[in-house]
């Protein structure tokens, strides 16, 4: 009979149970209109980390960057339990992870729901739920996670810190880590803080790996372009993904972000280009030429002029008054 075919409600609520706990399953199917093959971005910065020991994955919003990127491939990392397809960096042993955003809250809203899920049963974020060792609580953060411990494939404990970039580059002080994922651009100093802990102090040891996943509303930074502009047979790689890249999104989900988008930023946003303006008056059109004409030096003087003889913009003690242009 049909009836004796059919699952049993245990059985389903088993099943649900169990995709829920182990959402990483679930990403970069064989088949179906997510598999990874329409994923090239994707699978071409996993790849390059088989090569290169700096990776800047620079997206639009929603293309996947910090959970499909970053915390994807931290928690294979973490577990060692890589797919069969994977053709990126591995570690055959357990690992010491940072993972690092803008602030702490944002670390705790992002990141940490990223690797663990919502609180306060963790286990429905990337890292499996059967995994999870343990945590220990952020101090002065409520809810806030610091150190995830996660059960590795080879009996070993792997463990990763949740970070933030306002605690100063100070905090990043200390020793080797294996994989260091920043989410959302940093201070160069901050930056190059990571890549030494990540670099080997023992002949013959491979050096860890930087992970940085950003959508570029910084514009053209120190950090941008030393990735563009890096040998492509360095250390270095990046690569750009589109909305046009990532199938999950939907063509009325990404007309509905584009109309939420003011202008200036739309390039950084969808096309993981970094921004070059913001507001009515730093506005600058993509072949780089200003928008308005720029005023004449006579313009600027006079200008200048009006703004000090108003006390709007004092000049120094002690400093010469301005002179009236003629």
């Amino acid at each position: 009979m049909l009836a004796d075919k059919l699952p049993s409600r245990e059985m389903i609520l088993a099943e649900l149970e169990y995709r829920a706990t182990h959402r990483i399953e679930s990403f970069y199917p064989e088949t179906g209109p997510l598999r990874r093959e329409n994923y090239p971005k994707h699978m071409g910065f996993f790849e390059a980390g088989a090569r290169h020991n700096e990776r800047l994955f620079l997206g639009g919003n929603r293309v996947g960057k910090s959970e499909g990127v970053g915390a994807y491939e931290c928690v294979l990392h973490l577990t060692g339990k890589y797919p069969a397809w994977w053709r990126g960096r591995r570690f055959g042993h357990p690992v010491a992870v940072w993972a690092a955003g803008k602030d702490a809250k944002t670390t705790r809203d992002i990141l940490q729901l990223a690797l663990l899920g919502s609180g306060p049963q963790f286990g429905t974020g990337m890292i499996p739920a059967d995994l999870i060792l343990g945590t220990t609580p952020k101090p002065g953060v409520p809810e806030g996670v610091e150190t995830i411990y996660v059960r590795h494939i080879s009996g070993g404990r792997s463990e990763v810190q949740l970070k933030s970039y306002d605690a100063g580059v100070e905090s990043f002080y200390g020793t080797k880590k294996h994989v260091c994922w920043l989410d959302e651009e940093c201070e160069p100093g901050i930056y190059s803080e990571v890549l030494v802990r990540t670099l080997s102090t023992v002949p013959g040891e491979p050096n860890g790996i930087v992970i940085a996943t950003l959508t570029p509303l910084w514009g053209m930074t120190a950090l941008v372009r030393d990735f563009l502009e890096a040998p492509k047979d360095g250390p270095k790689y990046f690569t750009q993904c589109t909305w046009d890249q990532a199938p999950h999104l939907s063509p009325a989900a990404r007309e509905e972000l584009w109309k939420s988008i003011p202008s200036y930023q739309r390039d950084a946003r969808t096309r993981g280009i970094p921004q070059l303006g913001s507001g009515r008056h730093l506005q600058i059109c993509r072949r780089g030429y200003p928008r308005q004409p720029v005023p004449d030096s006579r313009f600027l003087a006079t200008l200048l002029w009006a703004l000090t003889s108003a006390g709007i913009k004092p000049r120094p003690s002690g400093a010469p008054a301005i002179p009236k242009p003629a």
